[in-house]
């Protein structure tokens, strides 16, 4: 095997430099999109929880959060909201297949999901509503109106004597 630049100037790659270079990618891959491309990449062991693909919108009024649920009955999932920090989870099985028969791949989530984010306002506790529509499941949650900024004034107090 050569290590001399090629016309271009170019040092040919190696069968060691493309392994770097897919394992850099997967590693890339991992840090960026966490739990999904473990989940994504099949790393994830039988068993173990999966992570369902949420989106929090911040409108003028209120925090709209979708979450992707395919297949799953919204009877069984919790919803928990504590502070600024909610809570979606449940538990979802794998469809039955029958005696002698061959799974060639299996791909869909299985098992315990249990995801926690922080808001990014504060909401009322009292004024949230979900509902599921073709496997996502819409959270909204009122944000409380802040108090309007006002300036304070300095009592000055004279020097003692």
């Amino acid at each position: 095997m050569s290590t001399h630049a090629d016309s271009t100037g170019k040092i040919p790659e190696t069968p060691v430099d493309k392994l770097r270079d897919v394992v850099a990618g997967l590693i890339d891959v991992v840090t960026t999109q966490g739990g999904k491309a473990i989940d994504t990449l099949g790393l994830r062991p039988p068993g173990r929880q999966w992570i369902p693909d949420i989106d929090v919108v911040e409108t003028g009024n209120e925090l709209v959060v979708t979450v992707d649920l395919p297949g799953i009955d919204p009877q069984s999932v919790e919803i928990l909201l504590a502070g600024n920090l909610l809570t979606v989870k449940g538990n979802t099985s794998a469809a039955d297949v029958p005696a002698g028969a061959a799974i060639h791949r299996r791909e869909r989530p299985v098992g315990e999901f249990d995801r926690t984010l922080s808001l990014p306002a504060t909401v009322s506790p009292e004024q949230v509503s979900a509902d599921s529509r073709h496997g996502v499941l819409t959270i909204r949650l009122a944000k409380v109106a802040l108090a309007a900024a006002r300036q304070i004034p300095i009592q000055i107090t004279p020097p003692m004597a």
